[in-house]
């Protein structure tokens, strides 16, 4: 699975599309509605990923342009969907103003809108929240001390098996030549 060209030109990586895919299907099938596409994008990439997606739906919606690396709010007048996301009603307030991204993010507003969205998902058992998290890694120390404690045995382990010195060699060779000559019967035969 390599990566491949996006209608843009840009590389998309195939796994993280179908990681994306597989997301918005068990979405549907737990709580029979679809992941926004604000709300997979925080799950891959936090409230940058997610305010990237507001604004290309915003240019989708032919409220918003790009000008020399600012975004520039086209129209204010014209209203946004019905219950559209908190995010994206922040986002469209902020660039009432030109801004960049980079500024629009620190906004209060979009911050608001970002920890609410956060929250949400953490809520609906899509994330895990910091202290999940915490937990977590401290659950895993004892495992893989355990493990490393296992790697160490059968390294030694394997180290036993395979340490032969002459000496070792020359006692096994003795000792099958008495072996023999203990079960050899006088007589010849």
């Amino acid at each position: 699975m390599g990566d491949h060209r996006g209608p843009c030109g840009a590389r998309r990586n195939r796994p993280s599309r179908l990681w994306g895919r597989a997301m918005v299907a068990a979405a549907r099938r737990r709580t029979g509605r679809t992941l926004e596409a604000m709300e997979v994008a925080y799950l891959h990439g936090g409230l940058r990923l997610a305010g990237y997606a507001c604004i290309a739906e915003l240019h989708r919606l032919g409220l918003v342009r790009a000008m020399s690396g600012t975004l520039v709010a086209v129209s204010t007048s014209t209203s946004l969907p019905d219950r559209a996301p908190k995010l994206l009603i922040a986002v469209r307030n902020g660039l009432k103003q030109p801004h960049s991204w980079q500024t629009l993010r620190h906004d209060a507003h979009v911050l608001r809108a970002g920890a609410a969205l956060g929250t949400r998902l953490i809520r609906r058992d899509w994330m895990l929240s910091a202290a999940r998290q915490r937990r977590l890694r401290l659950l895993a120390i004892p495992g893989l001390l355990v493990a490393g404690w296992y790697l160490i045995q059968v390294v030694i382990l394997a180290m036993d098996f395979t340490a032969t010195t002459p000496s070792d060699t020359l006692t096994r060779n003795q000792a099958k030549a008495t072996g023999a000559a203990l079960c050899e019967r006088p007589g010849g035969r």
